[in-house]
């Protein structure tokens, strides 16, 4: 991975994990969350769901089609991190 696209994943990282974090209103630093941490064993329920696409939808810029989303894309913050990158990689 060049340097380049270190940095776009690191900071992606970050964003998304401060999403996570603020829609679950969860008082941690972002380095709680590693890759394998299951969203849901934080707080993420149904209702979460819809407002962290919308954080996340609002932060990134991006639209998110019902069709994409299932509930395996929410089973680890890795599986999302992913599926966002590889939908910001799209959107260029």
């Amino acid at each position: 991975m060049n340097q380049a696209v270190m940095e776009v994943t690191s900071n992606l990282d970050e964003r998304l994990k401060r999403c996570v974090l603020d829609v679950l209103k969860l008082d941690l630093p972002t380095s709680a969350i590693a890759d394998e941490t299951s969203l849901y064993e934080l707080g993420l329920d149904s209702l979460s769901v819809v407002d962290l696409l919308m954080a996340i939808e609002s932060t990134f810029g991006i639209a998110i089609d019902v069709e994409e989303l299932s509930a395996e894309l929410f089973g680890q913050f890795l599986t999302l991190r992913d599926f966002l990158q590889q939908k910001a990689t799209h959107a260029h």
